[in-house]
């Protein structure tokens, strides 16, 4: 028996309508094999198999051998095809933008406890406070967790994305290895600080604070420049970076040239790691902002000459 235009189009209707729900079922061949009931019916079409409808392009050809001259399948076969087709592109789509979505979630939350812990250590270093100095420890295990994470889903994510965001998974993946080493870092320092004795002194305080307070303002900037895609964010950390090692270096002095009983071997060693963590610290949040400048323009500026750095800086603002 002929079936009409007419009917054709309304069984395609019904596919289009009810092929997403069943694809996000995982209930593909299901389809299929409804539509290859259709088929396997009509009075002009032959056995075909269940394996010609596992693809659009097979289900096309095989539409195209069995219909006979006198026998015609209107536009319905084409509809299916190009409905199956839509529907698979979408979800890849929708895939690849879960994905890197979930990726630069967990780099934002990351640049938010870097932060945190940059903050707690200043805390601890003001006040000697038990809770910051849990707190510092608590950011180091969150931020290995997000490594773990990320490392554990950017190597599938990063073969089903396009060009532009696999830069940016890329970029994630390298600010979660700054990230978390800057962790680690703040809480070396913190159980330093808890083994120290003496008491720290004053202008010790002083300068390790003033590098706490450097490094949290930079972690701030960060994040913000990651969440804006901002160059102005980054071109300022990148300039920022020279206050700690100017800190660092003015610790290094006094406990170097200095020869006062005040300061023991001990202590004068434990000071010089402390400030040196500091300066690692900044310098991986150099890396970001490094990294931010890469992600927004696609060129990168590392290991580029500081001069030429500064003037194109100049050139662009």
């Amino acid at each position: 028996m002929r079936r009409s235009i007419m009917e054709d189009g309304r069984l395609a209707r019904l596919f289009e309508r009810d092929a997403p729900s069943a694809i996000n079922r995982n209930l593909h061949g299901r389809v299929c094999k409804t539509y290859s009931c259709f088929v396997r019916h009509s009075s002009h079409s032959r056995k075909m198999s269940e394996a010609q409808f596992q693809s659009p392009l097979n289900l096309s050809r095989t539409f195209n051998m069995t219909q006979p001259q006198n026998f015609a399948i209107p536009a319905i076969s084409l509809i299916v095809v190009r409905t199956v087709s839509k529907l698979i592109m979408r979800r890849k789509a929708v895939h690849e933008l879960e994905s890197t979505k979930e990726m630069t979630g967990l780099v934002e939350q990351a640049c938010l406890v870097a932060k945190d812990a940059a903050y707690n250590l200043r805390d601890f270093l003001e006040n000697s406070s038990n809770m910051a100095f849990i707190a510092v420890q608590d950011c180091e295990k969150e931020l290995d967790r997000a490594e773990r994470k990320i490392d554990d889903g950017i190597t599938h994510a990063i073969t089903q994305v396009s060009e532009a965001e696999a830069r940016e998974l890329l970029a994630c993946l390298k600010f979660i290895i700054d990230l978390e080493r800057i962790g680690d870092l703040a809480w070396s320092v913190t159980q330093r600080l808890q083994r120290l004795t003496p008491k720290i002194l004053r202008d010790d305080r002083r300068d390790l604070i003033a590098m706490a307070d450097i490094l949290e303002r930079m972690l701030e900037v960060v994040h913000k420049g990651f969440v804006n895609r901002d160059l102005e964010s980054a071109n300022w950390i990148l300039k920022t970076d020279s206050q700690i090692d100017h800190v660092c270096r003015a610790v290094f002095q006094r406990h170097l040239e200095s020869k006062s009983k005040d300061r023991p071997r001990d202590y004068s060693t434990n000071l010089l790691l402390m400030a040196q963590a500091f300066e690692r610290a900044g310098d991986h949040t150099k890396n970001l902002g490094e990294e931010l400048v890469h992600l927004v323009e696609g060129r990168s500026v590392r290991h580029e000459p500081k001069r030429s750095r500064v003037s194109r800086a100049a050139l662009e603002a």
